[in-house]
């Protein structure tokens, strides 16, 4: 038989340092968690003091805020473009315009239903035999003592011109009739006579009818020149009120009262001074005396 190898006894501290029992176990593992979760924590309140502190010290270091400046409008000038024009002038009628300096002037003779007429030429053409050529004129009528739109209706015809044998019309073939109001009567409107067009502005003033007109021709385009022309147009001083004065204008009718008694304005327009001056300047003038 074989030999038994016989046991030794167990010491009281062998016994204590058997292997350790489920629950120790499970009670170490809950410390390490613990322990850990403490941690963690700690580092970020750390962190977050960390940080707290870096934006306070970012806020005492920034720069105090700058007021927004307020916009400031600068003023800007519209450049002239008639600031090298020419200008002329007619005192006996009461008017001035500008005109560009490659334009010439012509004054018309005049018939009896026309008080005044005018028109400026390209210099260009000046002296060529051209009957027919492009430009902006001035003509002065006597209004009638009407409103300027029953003047216009009074002196015009939408027949085509040569239809009617009227000396009293002045316009034929009339279009596109329309007012507009500009601190002064004005009216609008496009006429046609020996086949070509002309464009019109009539102006209501002192008794009168200034009719500022412009045609194309020869490929000319005179419109954006003719309403600059129009922006410059103005009337003088009014009449003057005692002889003293030079600008004289030409008497609305053709002829003066000047009986025996008379007072006022047509006292000043008997004077030798005004007449001599009307007998010169103003066609079909007569005195009754």
């Amino acid at each position: 038989m074989p030999e038994e190898i016989p046991q030794l006894p167990v010491s009281p501290q062998e016994t204590q340092i058997q292997a350790p029992s489920l629950l120790e176990r499970i009670s170490a593992q809950k410390k390490k968690i613990l322990i850990g979760l403490g941690s963690l924590l700690g580092v970020l309140i750390l962190t977050g003091a960390v940080f707290g502190v870096y934006k306070y010290a970012q806020r005492q270091v920034q720069p105090a805020s700058q007021p927004t400046p307020t916009p400031v409008a600068v003023a800007t000038t519209t450049p002239d473009g008639t600031a090298n024009w020419e200008t002329y002038t007619n005192t006996n009628y009461g008017y001035s315009i500008k005109y560009p300096p490659d334009f010439y002037y012509q004054e018309w003779k005049i018939s009896n239903s026309i008080k005044h007429s005018m028109s400026f030429r390209l210099e260009e053409l000046r002296g060529k035999d051209i009957p027919q050529q492009p430009e902006i004129g001035i003509t002065v009528y006597l209004d009638e003592d009407l409103y300027i739109g029953d003047w216009l209706k009074k002196h015009s015809t939408n027949k085509p011109f040569g239809s009617i044998e009227d000396l009293s019309i002045h316009f034929f073939g009339v279009e596109t009739v329309g007012g507009t109001q500009n601190g002064l009567e004005r009216i609008l409107f496009s006429d046609e006579a020996y086949g070509i067009r002309t464009n019109h502005q009539l102006i209501g003033k002192n008794g009168k009818i200034y009719d500022l007109h412009y045609t194309n021709l020869l490929g000319e385009d005179l419109e954006s020149t003719f309403r600059l022309m129009v922006l410059t147009f103005k009337f003088l001083e009014e009449e003057p009120e005692g002889i003293g004065q030079k600008k004289f204008i030409c008497p609305e009718s053709d002829y003066i009262n000047c009986m025996p008694i008379v007072e006022g304005e047509a006292k000043w327009f008997c004077s030798k001074e005004y007449l001599d001056w009307a007998k010169e300047n103003c066609p079909e003038f007569e005195i009754t005396y």
